[in-house]
């Protein structure tokens, strides 16, 4: 497709006078940033354009797939020339080579210009090293910087013409921050810049994974070697990562009791909120300040403390003369920290030396953390010592476990497993510690340390060859072979050479070359001894009918025919003008040519050209043609920027593009030529008619009782079956033998001059494997496989299966051997191994079996663990540091001690409370050794106690009102921390008083509030959160509260006198004989009529009681439901019954001031199915349903029956028993649109959802709109006959031609499975749609672009 055809669409009309004429340079790099300098004329003078938008200069890099903007720089831009800066690709998998296009006010500039993004092209950042470090490091750039110069950029002018200027490097960074490339203090470059890497200083002060990025004037941003990428402990991808580290504690020692400030000095702490934590023994440190280099913090109590883990690393224990078993756990246990020739070291990464000269043992120890929940599995690397594996998946050394090298265990996130490694050994080695992580996040395409699941199905009949015998007798002259029809040449007949040569011959094309006098150039045909054309991107295959030969070339998804490099060796179109081929398959309808050239200005130049190439074919035919390309560039935009007569040179050659993701391209008989000739086909393989394909021919000698033969085996590429017997003749042979030397013959014999021929089939070769196989994948099942199935195909079924993107099947082998390769190419991880079940598979072999296997682990593999995802476990305290995440490293002395010795210690406390309500404490103890009150702390319960004077034995402080409770009294003098207590701890008791109630009497019925006045009350209602107020022992509920009252809503009760009560943080008060219920000052209700209802309620409810009184305040509760008031008396009331779930619910009437009515009526609620006319009917509704119970109701418009998720059933007739309904689907209406998003393309080429599972009556819409403003690609919706075919079937839907945006609903048919198709422009997907989970595979949907 012409990319100029297709972008005419988005023109307006071209500018006038605005033109391109060249630019420079054509490569861009894939990492973005290239520089890309247009020349023309006419281009905008309007370069700011901040009142129109469609004025000014506007450039845009566009193929068929993808559309980059390209920023104007345009301070740097005039009529003349247009300076940019475009992206990245957006879609990685689009053709390399884009179109540039220029819009100059909204018009389109003439003139045809493209330029190619490379990954070759672009700066390389391989690895950074140190991988790990602190912050502020020098490190190492490993790749290609391509260049070994730099300058330091002009942020201002950052195109500044100077010296210096061309490919110089100008900026580089480590996590989107400057790298230093200079030394401030000296001036000088901190390191060699060589054309492989450069140092710098790292300025970002971030914790964290980082990569490396240069940018290189005339080649743009670098791009990232996956060999230098790694995995961090929470999964995030890095090449250099940093990490925080300890020096210092101080103090180190402190109270038992906590609360001491410590100041903790180290290098790479965080100021963000959240971003560092401290911990003193696994317990918090409270942070009360922080900076770049230092924390201060409170430290927790001593009680808070656990042993466990602490810093980045493992502990390295090391015993110099011991040899215990490993496996014996009393002579590990004897050895400890005691023994005289004990060492020990934190290591931070799992690979070191072990020096050792005689007998000695180790163990490293520690905590692995696991990114994420799931399997993983470790080994160790000890070349001279013997090891042996501990973990604790609990984190609890007392529950170690032996595991064996590679053995699967599984981790949690949240629990750090607690490892111990033994090693024993007599002389010095390597050590490392190896883990697999199989619920791999990332794949190989994005790390090195990353594989990708892959299974393999390998099917492997028993195939039989096809073999016949030729026996001669007597002297037998030479003979021609026949074969179906056809004859050899003559050849002795004894001759096990010849008559291979013969067979091999009689199986092949024919073909003849038509010319004048023919000279080619990197001619091939494919066949043995043939060299490949330069580069050629393919294979040689035999598994299709080839256009001459035995062999043809299949073309991978990159078309190349051609490619060089060197100018010495490119094709020179003025000597060899015509590129020519033979091309089978579906194609596009260009091919490309890149040309190498001399212009005007004397520069090399190497542009692509697309052109129509006018070859007619499918996938079924083949077309031989040859291509004038030095007259495609002499009438191409070329030809009016190059110097005439110049070098005009094929730098590379593309074939046309396969047509879609699902066609193949071959080609055959490819060559340079210096004329234009045909290569005419002149005679088939003589067993072409029975579509047998013969890879090679094995002739052996045979001798048997004297008498000596030759065993001819046919091999096939297809395992067809059904050979025709050999013939032996002097002549044409006999025409009749097309009958009785047909695949049912068995013996002949052939007289030839000088004696006879037997010819008698030895063996009968088998055919292809019929029938089907099914599969379990991931929990899904595929059933009516082919054996034959093509890898797309089974591609798209398991992806349908799933409802996911991004599986990769592969397909390689031949009928006899034959593998599909499964890999999971977005969620790599390890996968249950895929089943297959071959029962339905038909062969005439002796057997036919599919095995399946995994051909590769889904794993992250950790060579070695890296101290990231390691700590040390102390039993000790310590002081550690975690950053973002990331534990820090200890640099020297991290210890910390509880220390109580001269500690102060509290002994009581007692107080009293001032007139305004707060509290003087007096708080007795020993050894308050400072006399600053400022150094002073004191908190009662949660409230502050402010010191007022300080004695060595006494604290007096006050505190504000207390609420009732016990409050445990804390003390902190600093620099020592918290105060020690005794067992209990002290602490001021404040109880709570009733002083008086209002009103003191109320009602029998409840329902009223009275207010309860006292002190130690809370404040508010959220401070009651765990108390309560009491009256007659059961709970009054509170409405309201300050610090002296509480209000609350009065419970029911019998009449007399009461006591009132509050109880408050367990504390109680409790005013005796305070409150009076008085039966007259409340109304009673005596009955209720009537006192069944059905759930849906709506009859009414008669209330008769006494003293209801008006009702202007009053209402009516069934259980919680309010009942609608129809009348009001002060004698009798009726509602309307409210709906209510099943049940006995309480009426009661509330009659405003004074309450609730006394008396308990309840009416019960009632509603059940106890039976129904049927238990089954049909699927599509209509079916009748008698319905028996009660409950029912009579008013049918209340009821609603529902039989599942797909069917309601609309009620005809109901009483409160029984109803009579008829069933009826509820249809959906289930809408597919095209902004999926496919993992070789991107969005815009996969619809979504994958999946979808509807009933019958639900209709589908398929929309789709443009991906975006540039995009080309259009769509339609069609039936076809089955799963596997891509063309409309004539019968079912169709969306009509090919349209960018558009809707369509379709109505399917009950137990039908729609799926969807795609093509290579367009959308990548595989998605089913299931009826009635019936999977039928009768509807498909093609994808195309627009012709």
């Amino acid at each position: 497709m012409d990319v100029r055809v297709l972008l005419g669409a988005l023109l307006i009309g071209l500018a006038a006078g605005a033109r391109i004429t060249s630019r420079n340079p054509y490569w861009m790099s894939d990492g973005g940033g290239t520089t890309l300098t247009i020349s023309g004329e006419g281009f905008s003078e309007d370069q700011f354009s901040q009142f129109d938008p469609t004025l000014g200069n506007k450039v845009v890099l566009m193929n068929e797939e993808d559309s980059i903007d390209c920023e104007v720089v345009r301070y740097l831009t005039n009529r003349e020339k247009i300076v940019c800066s475009p992206g990245k690709k957006t879609n990685l998998y689009a053709d390399d080579v884009y179109a540039i296009k220029v819009f100059v006010d909204g018009e389109e500039a003439s003139g045809y210009l493209t330029v190619q993004y490379a990954r070759w092209y672009a700066p390389l950042v391989e690895t950074v090293t140190p991988v790990w470090s602190l912050p502020g490091a020098l490190v190492r750039f490993f790749g290609w910087v391509r260049t070994d110069r730099y300058k330091v950029m002009d942020v201002s002018d950052p195109l500044e013409d100077d010296p210096n200027s061309g490919t110089v490097l100008t900026k580089v960074f480590v996590g989107n921050v400057d790298c230093e490339m200079i030394n401030a203090t000296s001036g000088e470059l901190y390191g060699v810049l060589e054309d492989r890497g450069l140092t710098c200083l790292v300025t970002s002060k971030n914790i964290g994974p980082m990569n490396g990025t240069m940018y290189v004037q005339e080649r743009g941003a670098s791009v990232v070697g996956k060999w230098g990428v790694y995995v961090d402990s929470q999964d995030k991808l890095y090449q250099h990562h940093t990490y925080a580290g300890v020096d210092s504690v101080s103090p180190a020692t402190g109270s038992p009791g906590g609360s001491t400030v410590i100041t903790v000095t180290g290098v790479g702490f965080n100021s963000l909120p959240g971003s560092t934590e401290v911990k003193v023994g696994g317990a918090d440190c409270k942070i009360q300040e922080i900076a770049d280099n230092s924390i201060t913090c409170l430290t927790p109590a001593e009680d808070q403390t656990s042993a466990g883990s602490r810093e980045r690393g493992l502990q390295w224990e090391f015993w110099h003369g011991q040899y215990p078993d490993l496996a014996n756990e009393a002579q590990w246990s004897a050895l400890t920290s005691s023994h005289p020739d004990y060492s020990t070291q934190i290591v931070l990464d799992a690979e070191f030396d072990i020096s050792m000269t005689s007998n000695s043992a180790g163990k490293l120890s520690g905590y692995l953390h696991a990114p994420h929940d799931g399997e993983y599995a470790l080994a160790i690397y000890a070349q001279r010592a013997w090891t042996r594996i501990y973990v604790a998946t609990n984190g609890n050394p007392d529950n170690l476990t032996f595991v064996n090298h590679w053995e699967l265990f599984n981790m949690t996130q949240e629990t750090p497993i607690y490892l111990e490694i033994r090693y024993r050994g007599e002389v010095s080695t390597l050590f490392k510690v190896y883990m697999n992580d199989f619920n791999a996040k990332y794949t190989y395409d994005q790390c090195r340390m990353a594989s990708n699941e892959r299974h393999r199905l390998k099917l492997n009949p028993k195939v039989r060859y096809e073999s016949q015998r030729l026996t001669p007798s007597g002297s037998p002259s030479a003979a021609s072979l026949y074969l179906n029809g056809m004859v050899s040449d003559p050849v002795d007949i004894t001759d096990a050479v010849q008559v291979r040569a013969a067979v091999l011959g009689l199986a092949e094309q024919k073909c003849e070359t038509i010319g004048m006098n023919p000279n080619f150039f990197q001619a091939s045909g494919f066949e043995d001894g043939d060299t490949n054309p330069d580069n050629m991107r393919g294979d040689i295959v035999d598994d299709i009918e080839p256009y001459c030969g035995r062999r043809s070339f299949k073309l991978h998804e990159d078309p190349r025919l051609y490619e060089q490099g060197d100018i010495s060796q490119m094709v020179d179109l003025h000597i060899y003008p015509y590129i020519c081929f033979a091309i089978s398959g579906n194609v596009e309808s260009e091919m490309r040519i890149n040309f190498y050239w001399w212009d005007k200005w004397n520069r090399w130049r190497a542009d692509d050209i697309s052109f129509p190439h006018n070859i007619t074919v499918t996938k079924e035919t083949w077309k031989y043609q040859c291509i004038n390309i030095k007259t495609v560039a002499l009438n191409s935009w070329i030809n009016t920027q190059r110097n005439p007569g110049s070098v005009l040179k094929a730098r590379r050659a593309y074939a046309p593009k396969r047509a879609s993701e699902f066609d193949t391209v071959h080609i055959d008989m490819f060559a340079y030529s210096d004329e234009n000739v045909n290569v005419q086909r002149t005679r088939p393989s003589a067993l072409d008619s029975q579509g047998i394909l013969i890879t090679d021919v094995n002739v052996n000698s045979v001798t048997e009782n004297s008498i000596t033969s030759l065993d001819v085996e046919f091999i096939t590429s297809n395992c067809y079956g059904d050979f025709p017997l050999l013939g032996v003749t002097n002549g044409a042979g006999n025409p009749s033998w097309l009958t009785t030397l047909d695949s049912s013959a068995t013996f002949a014999t052939f007289s030839i001059t000088g004696g006879d021929v037997n010819v008698s089939r030895i063996v009968k070769a088998t055919h292809p494997v019929q029938g089907t196989w099914s599969m379990d994948i991931q929990g899904a099942s595929i059933s009516g496989i082919s054996p034959s199935v093509e890898d797309y195909e089974l591609q798209e079924m398991i992806e349908g299966a799933l409802g996911v993107d991004g599986m990769y099947v592969s397909r390689s082998g031949n009928c006899e051997d034959m593998s599909w390769y499964i890999e999971w190419t977005t969620d790599p991880g390890r996968k249950i191994l895929t089943t297959v079940d071959d029962s339905q598979l038909i062969f005439d072999g002796e057997s036919v079996k599919f095995t399946p296997s995994r051909n590769r682990e889904g794993k992250t593999f950790h060579d070695p663990i890296v101290a990231d995802f390691l700590t040390v476990r102390r039993t000790n305290p310590s002081v550690s540091v975690r950053v973002n995440g990331y534990s820090a490293a200890c640099l020297d002395d991290c210890s910390y001690a509880f220390d109580s010795t001269n500690a102060p210690s509290l002994a009581s406390v007692s107080g009293q409370v001032e007139i305004d309500g707060s509290h003087t404490l007096t708080i007795n103890g020993t050894d308050m050794s400072s006399s600053d009150i400022s150094d002073y702390t004191v908190i009662v319960g949660s409230e502050k106690c402010t010191v007022s004077s300080v004695t060595s034995s006494l604290i007096i402080c006050s505190v504000p009102a207390l609420t009732a409770g016990s409050h445990p009294i804390s003390v902190i003098m600093q620099p020592f921390g918290a105060a020690l207590q005794p067992d209990p701890v002290v602490a001021y008791l404040v109880t709570p008083t009733i002083t008086s109630i209002n009103p003191s009497t109320g009602g029998t019925g409840g329902g009223y509030s009275i207010i309860i006045y006292g002190s130690g009350f809370p404040s508010d209602i959220s401070g009651w959160a765990g108390s309560s107020a009491y009256v007659n022992g059961f709970d009054c509920e509170i409405t309201d509260a300050d610090d002296t009252s509480v209000t609350c809503t009065v419970p029911a009760g019998s009449a007399g006198v009461v006591d009132v009560a509050v109880s408050i943080s367990s504390v109680m008060a409790t005013l005796s004989s305070s409150f009076t219920y008085d039966s007259t000052l409340s109304a009673s209700i005596t009955s209720v009529l009537p006192m069944v209802s059905s759930v849906l309620g709506g009859d009414e409810l008669n209330i008769t009681g006494t003293d209801f009184g008006t009702g202007s305040e009053g209402f009516v509760m069934v259980g919680s439901s309010a009942c609608e008031i129809v009348t009001w008396a002060s004698a009798a009331i009726t509602c309307t019954l409210p709906s209510n779930s099943p049940g006995v619910h309480v009426v009661k009437v509330y009659t405003g001031s004074n309450g609730y009515a006394s008396g308990s009526v309840s009416v019960t609620y009632k509603f059940k199915v106890t039976g129904s006319s049927l238990t089954t009917g049909s699927v599509y509704g209509g079916t009748t349903l008698v319905i028996d119970g009660e409950g029912f109701g009579s008013n049918c418009s209340l009821l609603e029956v529902e039989i599942g998720d797909s069917m309601i059933c609309d009620i005809t007739e109901c009483n409160d028993m029984q109803l009579t309904c008829t069933t009826r689907l509820v249809s959906r209406n289930h809408v597919v649109t095209n902004m999926g998003s496919a993992k070789n393309y991107g969005p815009g080429y996969a619809w979504t959802p994958k999946v979808l599972t509807i009933q019958e009556g639900d209709s589908v819409t398929w929309s789709w709109m443009k991906k975006d403003i540039y995009s080309q690609l259009v769509y339609n919706v069609f039936q076809t006959a089955s799963a596997s075919d891509k063309t409309y079937d004539g019968t079912g839907f169709n969306s009509g031609a090919p349209t960018m945006a558009e809707k369509i609903e379709v109505i399917p048919g009950n137990q039908s499975t729609y799926r969807t198709h795609h093509s290579t422009e367009t959308a990548l997907c595989a998605i089913s749609y299931i009826f009635n989970y019936l999977d039928n595979d009768n509807c498909g949907i093609l994808i195309d672009t627009l012709e």
